[in-house]
């Protein structure tokens, strides 16, 4: 089932452990429905009931949170194998708890969650496996929205940027950092003006903290950014 999508669903978390074959076999038993979206359509809005659990197989997705008043705000991009809608999919009555939209032509892959938390009629081998990813995959977003919290919570406009760099930085164990969005997007992302957060990076650089060309930082001084961290 969908045998040109396995090699990207085998980066998705949902399969972890699985190889091709394993995957086309709970393809089968999950029954997932599969649509296309032109660049900057909705894939799902804020609100909506919920159809499934979205993988994103080709192209890239946005996910906003729309404020009262509103404003968007950046939450996450997903590339190929990503996952959206995981975290309110097992509620009773489910819908959307964000905004989606495809950034360019993009094809998803939505899976019932019901099919996920039962066992089949065949009693397929995989299923155990499974519900272990599913609940390893709500486990960290739990904690990946937690630390969202942490940067929203944050006033100050260095402290905020030097906390995501400096997570960034941890995360890949690297002086280099290559970041997924642009400076418009990481504006959003941490819900801040984009010139006052270019400027802000441009009196870092400055200062001798870090430096950086296009979407790559490199981290000049790291004792000096978990000072401005703290």
């Amino acid at each position: 089932m969908y045998p040109e999508l396995l090699p990207i669903l085998g980066k998705c978390r949902l399969f972890h452990q699985m190889d091709a074959g394993d995957i086309d076999g709970i393809l089968r038993c999950l029954q997932p429905a599969l649509s296309s979206f032109k660049q900057d359509e909705l894939i799902v809005r804020q609100g909506e009931s919920m159809p499934g659990i979205g993988i994103v197989v080709i192209g890239e997705a946005a996910v906003y949170k729309e404020t009262a008043a509103g404003q968007r705000v950046l939450l996450t991009l997903i590339e190929p194998g990503g996952m959206f809608g995981e975290m309110a999919a097992f509620v009773p009555s489910p819908v959307w708890p964000a905004t989606v939209a495809a950034q360019d032509d993009s094809t998803v892959l939505f899976v019932d969650p019901q099919a996920i938390g039962r066992t089949c009629g065949s009693n397929c081998k995989w299923h155990t496996q499974l519900t272990q990813n599913m609940l390893r995959i709500l486990s960290e977003k739990g904690m990946l929205l937690s630390q969202r919290v942490e940067y929203l919570s944050i006033k100050s406009m260095r402290t905020k940027l030097c906390t995501f760099l400096l997570s960034q930085a941890n995360d890949k164990n690297s002086r280099y950092l290559e970041l997924s969005m642009n400076r418009t997007k990481l504006a959003e992302f941490l819900n801040v003006s984009r010139p006052s957060m270019s400027r802000e990076l441009a009196r870092l650089r400055d200062e001798g903290v870090l430096d950086y060309h296009l979407s790559t930082i490199k981290i000049r001084d790291r004792d000096a950014l978990r000072k401005y961290a703290q």
